[in-house]
């Protein structure tokens, strides 16, 4: 989150999105309690992280069939001037930008930084 700070001043709002992928099988407004709680405790360990540098930052929980959709319609609804996308690494352990990534570089409205943590 040090990384988002760096490209920002103290009085830019810093949203966080934690996106659960909900499978067609189910309805997408399902509740998953275990998913969801995995993902409250992750926004909530970054919020606090986050608020050290910026206290206007928030997290959202985001249900949805394909992660790099949700991320292009809240592109749309908040209209960052920025949004950085942080990548996953594979169970394998092998560094892949992902096909999420790639769908919202190749379709994404305003700039964006992928970001590969060091530990990667």
């Amino acid at each position: 989150m040090q990384f988002a700070s760096e490209f920002s001043n103290p009085e830019t709002t810093i949203v966080l999105i934690h996106i659960i992928i909900i499978q067609r099988s189910f309805p997408l407004d399902i509740e998953n309690e275990n998913s969801y709680n995995e993902a409250e405790k992750t926004l909530r360990t970054l919020e606090n992280k986050t608020r050290k540098i910026h206290p206007s930052t928030f997290g959202e929980i985001i249900q949805a069939r394909h992660a790099g959709s949700a991320i292009l319609e809240m592109v749309k609804i908040n209209k960052p001037k920025l949004l950085i996308i942080g990548t996953n690494k594979k169970s394998n352990g092998k560094f892949d930008i992902g096909e999420n990534a790639q769908f919202v570089l190749k379709n994404n409205i305003c700039p964006t930084i992928l970001y590969k943590h060091n530990n990667f």
